[in-house]
């Protein structure tokens, strides 16, 4: 008895119609992710009065709330935040911005935290070792820490905690530059 010779052209045409079919699937899956990722940006400017800067010691400084509502960014973005499936540090920078003159030279190290009112602190970034001539911009390194227990939180609040290294003539004014990466899932 012979058995049916598969016809080649059909299977290879089939194959061929699998695949790029598999291709199309994964790459919406990515491109999709692509339209649901946004960044949550956050500014604020405060002042560090110069009796404060003393070298050998700790700079505690105090919870600054967020301006930002979670809840009204994740609606801009048309999604809700048990729709999040995952959200970063993107970048954290310092910036001095008066006296024009001063810069970061008088820090040693700095760790930034974020918390709630329901939740823990977190270390959210840092920089150890701070040269004497870095400048007047610091970008820090993230500590990764697990952002998702904040983003239920109708806002945040960011604390840094600093060890000096110099004191400066003139109370300092920085702004603290905050970037959130969120991926989540459209409505």
């Amino acid at each position: 008895m012979l058995l049916p010779v598969p016809n080649v052209k059909i299977m290879k045409s089939t194959l061929s119609f699998l695949l790029l079919a598999l291709l199309f699937v994964f790459n919406s899956c990515k491109e999709i992710d692509k339209l649901l990722t946004f960044t949550i940006k956050e500014s604020q400017t405060f002042t560090v009065p110069k009796q404060f800067i003393i070298p050998g010691r700790q700079l505690p400084g105090m919870p600054v709330p967020s301006a930002v509502s979670m809840e009204q960014e994740f609606k801009n973005h048309n999604t809700r935040a048990n729709l999040v499936k995952n959200i970063t540090l993107d970048d954290l920078t310092l910036t001095i911005e008066n006296p024009a003159t001063e810069d970061f030279g008088f820090l040693k190290d700095i760790d930034v935290f974020i918390s709630t009112d329901n939740t823990n602190e977190a270390k959210l970034a840092y920089l150890h070792d701070i040269p004497a001539n870095v400048g007047n911009t610091l970008k820090l390194n993230s500590a990764n820490p697990d952002l998702m227990k904040y983003i239920n939180a109708e806002n945040f609040k960011i604390r840094a905690n600093a060890t000096i290294d110099e004191s400066v003539p003139d109370d300092v004014t920085m702004k603290i530059d905050v970037i959130f990466k969120v991926v989540a899932k459209s409505l």
